[in-house]
């Protein structure tokens, strides 16, 4: 065989083993785990914060209020998103030099936050509309990317959404992207692909007559144009149209070389008119069913890093909206769809109907949710119960042949029995450690719905520094703290491997037992 055809053949080799290690990540290994990591919803804050409703209880793990802020309220951990507003090509608060040190704060106090820049950026309309031509978006974007890179590397940088991912508002990123290219050299860099997905026509008056709906996109290319798509007002809850844009998102972003980022739609939901509940509720289901769902795979052009999933995560609008209405000079007020009674600001909150339909559906998805009741037995200690035996924990869940790890703090009670939950159905190797012994591992441990009792067998001490091994720098932090007892200068709890609050010979006796010992990895 001839040098050449032995590069080919390499080459092939190599090729068909990169495909077949994708489709088992495709197949296995999703970027959530826990499916309602992918759940959020928009906040209007002028109705209340975030601490004014009972968002936990929907199992939200994000939102957004269209703002930004040094201190995020949080709670119960929930992600927000943060959001700088651009218009006519500049940060809307760019002109105070108090303001670019109030956003330098934000940026350090946050480290590895979602940026958003813009909301929907293309759109002519007050007040959400950022009326930007694709060439000042993409000027804004690079100086507001950059400026947020340089204080934050690990910053997650995320394009603005447009209203829609309709044939014209895909044009208007396309001129953006191809801007960009010829003004700075490069792709653009985007972290985290978003979208709106608000089902509504594109009007501009042209002749005086009256519109309505999402305009028409800002730039020169568009000018004279008055019509694009064509949706009808009952449009908004037919979900096949959402399902459309979509796919056809999805397919734009693998033909503009983007497939390998993932796609949030941070606003969507059933704005007008007054639908009947039942609609909105089943538009809302249909569309958790399909982002969820295997119709929603993609083998060209869903996310490789989520199974080939076409959309990572959704934000429905709204939390606290006030519902849609008309006043007497035929101008139309807020949204449909909101989760809480906008009037009712104070904690729980009070929940609609709709709220009621998101929950049911997320509770459904945290039924299945599983838990571990795991044993551990510690080196030198008394037979259990005891009280040496409680101890903190590091309890690492690694699903088989997946590259993501689950790490979970806990404590061990007097008899070294521990839990942990909200675990998604699996099959995992399963990793303990505690700060003074040797790591242990259980491998192809099946969980599911329910808790799984497993006893993960002895920790090993004499780790006095944590490193996952038992050598010459763990004999000398003993050595350093022999015959000491709390309140005693040199006392260092590290040491205290008995865990009797004493540390002597028995101390010494373990770790020498262990010497040159490491830890599973």
């Amino acid at each position: 065989m001839s040098a050449g055809r032995r590069v080919l053949l390499a080459f092939l080799l190599a090729a068909a083993l990169l495909v077949l290690w994708a489709a088992g990540v495709s197949a296995d290994c999703p970027l959530y785990r826990v499916p309602t990591q992918r759940f959020g919803g928009d906040l209007n804050y002028a109705f209340g914060n975030i601490t004014s409703y009972d968002v936990a209880s929907l199992n939200m793990s994000f939102y957004s209020d269209w703002s930004a802020a040094v201190t995020p309220l949080r709670p119960n951990g929930i992600e927000y998103l943060q959001l700088l507003a651009v218009k006519y090509g500049k940060w809307y608060f760019a002109t105070s030099e108090a303001n670019w040190s109030l956003l330098a704060q934000a940026v350090a106090a946050n480290p590895g936050s979602v940026w958003m820049i813009g909301n929907e950026p293309e759109c002519p309309n007050a007040p959400g509309g950022g009326v930007n031509t694709p060439e000042q978006y993409a000027e804004v974007y690079h100086d507001l990317y950059w400026y947020i890179k340089g204080r934050d590397s690990t910053a997650r940088i995320a394009i603005g959404g447009v209203v829609e991912p309709t044939p014209l508002r895909l044009q208007w990123l396309g001129y953006m992207l191809d801007y960009y290219q010829a003004t700075y050299g490069v792709a653009m860099p985007i972290d985290i692909w978003t979208t709106h997905v608000l089902i509504l026509a594109e009007m501009r008056s042209c002749e005086g007559e009256s519109v309505w709906g999402a305009g028409i996109p800002v730039g020169s290319q568009f000018a004279g144009l008055c019509r694009g798509a064509t949706y009808l007002i009952e449009d908004n809850w037919n979900f096949s149209n959402l399902r459309s844009l979509v796919v056809d998102f999805r397919k734009w972003l693998y033909e503009k070389g983007y497939r390998n980022k993932p796609l949030w739609i941070t606003e969507y939901g059933v704005l007008m008119p007054h639908a009947p509940d039942d609609k909105i509720n089943l538009f809302m289901t249909q569309s958790f069913d399909y982002f969820l769902g295997p119709s929603s795979l993609h083998g060209v052009w869903g996310y490789p890093a989520d199974g080939d999933r076409l959309v990572q995560r959704w934000a429905w609008n709204s939390i606290n909206d006030e519902p849609y209405w008309v006043d007497k000079d035929d101008v139309a007020h807020g949204f449909n769809g909101s989760l809480f009674v906008h009037t009712d600001p104070v904690y729980p909150g009070t929940l609609k109907t709709f709220g009621q339909n998101y929950k049911a559906y997320t509770n459904k998805l945290v039924a299945s949710y599983g838990c571990i009741s795991g044993t551990v037995q510690f080196d030198g200690r008394p037979a259990a119960p005891h009280l040496s035996y409680v101890s903190p924990l590091t309890v690492t869940l690694a699903p088989v042949g997946c590259p993501d790890r689950d790490v979970r703090a806990t404590t061990t009670d007097a008899s070294g029995k521990f839990t942990v939950c909200s675990i998604y159905t699996g099959t995992y190797d399963i990793r303990v450690k505690s700060a003074t012994t040797l790591a242990v591992i259980t491998n192809s441990v099946y969980l599911k719905s329910g808790t799984r009792v497993v006893n993960l067998g002895l920790l090993r001490s004499g780790d006095c520094n944590n490193d996952n091994q038992v050598d010459i720098k763990d004999f000398s932090i003993l050595s350093a703290a022999y015959a000491t007892s709390p309140g005693d200068a040199r006392y260092d709890a590290r040491a205290d491997l008995n865990g009797d609050g004493t540390i002597d010979v028995l101390d010494y006796s373990w770790l020498a037992t262990r010497f040159g010992e490491h830890g599973a990895p």
